[in-house]
């Protein structure tokens, strides 16, 4: 296969889930696939993989990032990593 533009096959998946909420991996390899004539079967296989993706993204939950504490002036670890005394 020559090159393929995945950022723009990635992009046609995410415009199709946001127009079709309810369709399936099949639907959206059937027509989308028209977009690559040259290699229709192998970018469904390729598209369904990255609707897969983008469906995993949207429904999972965002991760949890931990607040950063302030520095605790006197700690060794901050001496250590700024050259100051041990």
């Amino acid at each position: 296969m020559e090159h393929v533009d995945l950022a723009a096959a990635r992009k046609l998946v995410s415009n199709w889930l946001d127009e079709h909420t309810g369709g399936t991996l099949e639907q959206m390899a059937s027509d989308l696939k028209g977009h690559y004539p040259d290699h229709p079967e192998e970018m469904a296989v390729v598209m369904r993989g990255m609707m897969a993706a983008e469906l995993r993204r949207r429904t999972s939950p965002a991760p949890e990032v931990p607040p950063i504490s302030p520095r605790q002036p006197g700690r060794r670890g901050d001496q250590a990593r700024s050259g100051g005394p041990r």
